[in-house]
């Protein structure tokens, strides 16, 4: 493969690539804590100066140019994902007491049907009431992002894709109950334990 749009294919596979590796490797390292998040963060590096030497047969380019790109995007994408997870994970940790009381004290302004559980509709639909402070959208918000460490798992969720295609996807439907607000911080520290 030869032309000056070489470097610019290069890199485009090496962005995908190192996004795909990265992020999959730090988020296997999730619940073991920030030494293995780190040690994924590097494990990351490694996989794309081999994956950057490859490519050099492949797209017949530079050694130095595709090894050092695909180092520096891959380090650059596991090493601002592993932050962002960091300061996730410190939310979560930090807010978890009052996620739990913001909804026990608001369970019967979310589930306004008197399901005895809410789910992303039922938080979408508080959101848009207009009756919470600016801080209690925020916790709305947030236990919105996060329902699947607040509640439970309620069910599946398929939808079939069309032809030609054929097949379909499956999705997790999460509701939070009572009981899962009342154990929610507990259960939120034993599970990143070895971040703290």
């Amino acid at each position: 493969m030869d032309g000056a749009a070489v470097p610019f294919i290069a890199l485009f596979f090496l962005v995908i690539q190192g996004g795909i590796v990265s992020i999959c490797l730090t988020e296997l390292a999730r619940s073991f804590g920030k030494q293995a998040v780190g040690l994924a963060v590097i494990a990351a590096v490694i996989v794309a100066a081999i994956a950057g030497y490859a490519w050099t047969y492949v797209l017949n380019t530079s050694v130095v140019y595709t090894i050092f790109a695909s180092v520096l995007v891959a380090g650059g994408i596991a090493y601002t994902w592993a932050k962002k997870m960091e300061r996730d994970i410190a939310d979560q940790l930090r807010m978890a007491n009052t996620v739990a009381r913001f909804g026990l004290d608001n369970f019967a302004q979310i589930d306004l049907r008197g399901e005895g559980e809410f789910g992303i509709a039922h938080l979408e639909a508080a959101l848009s009431s207009r009756k919470f402070t600016e801080g209690g959208e925020w916790l709305l918000r947030h236990m919105e992002a996060r329902i699947s460490d607040i509640g439970h798992a309620a069910g599946v969720i398929t939808a079939p894709v069309v032809a030609p295609h054929g097949g379909g996807y499956a999705y997790t439907v999460y509701r939070v109950s009572r009981r899962d607000l009342q154990t929610y911080e507990d259960r939120i520290h034993r599970k990143y334990r070895a971040w703290q």
